[in-house]
């Protein structure tokens, strides 16, 4: 038996079939980081910007906000599954981080607004979606993974006004 294993370690037939299949699967694992990845990220982008069109559609009608932002969805051919909307109140107050200045219902503001459904001014919209995989299935992660976007959008009342004849102007010189 060790003279077989000796003979059969110095036997160097075949050896660039072995390392081609090394290689191989080494190509298929790049494509996999590469191709799969770029595909998730494209996929996430994407969502992201109708996440953001969303909330901006959904904060100008914050009493549907829920249909408005499903609508925006299928609009830009998404399914209007698992989209969660969510009214908040907001506080423009610069001594907070972004993430402390809205508010959900039945909280007290930061300005001492006791949060109802009458002071709504800003959304939040949730949509989680499957990204499909091409490669990575083949290493077992799976045919699809788990995208999540979330956009906030607040509206705020502010008018501006300008006064003046505009008879006179300066324009380039």
């Amino acid at each position: 038996m060790i003279a077989f294993l000796v003979r059969y370690a110095r036997n160097e037939d075949g050896v660039i079939s072995v390392m081609a299949v090394g290689a191989l699967v080494l190509a298929l694992a790049v494509a996999m980081i590469v191709i799969d990845t770029g595909a998730m990220y494209s996929a996430y982008r994407n969502q992201q910007s109708a996440t953001d069109a969303a909330a901006l559609g959904a904060v100008r009608q914050i009493a549907q906000a829920q249909n408005v932002a499903e609508t925006i969805f299928e609009l830009n051919d998404y399914s209007a599954a698992n989209v969660v909307a969510t009214p908040l109140y907001y506080v423009a107050d610069p001594a907070r981080s972004p993430n402390e200045r809205f508010f959900g219902e039945g909280e007290t503001a930061s300005d001492g607004t006791v949060v109802d459904d009458t002071n709504f001014n800003a959304v939040s919209i949730i949509k989680t979606s499957q990204s499909p995989t091409y490669f990575a299935r083949l290493f077992g992660f799976g045919d699809s993974t788990q995208i999540e976007t979330h956009a906030v959008a607040a509206y705020s009342k502010y008018v501006s006004f300008s006064a003046g004849t505009r008879l006179a102007s300066l324009d380039a010189g």
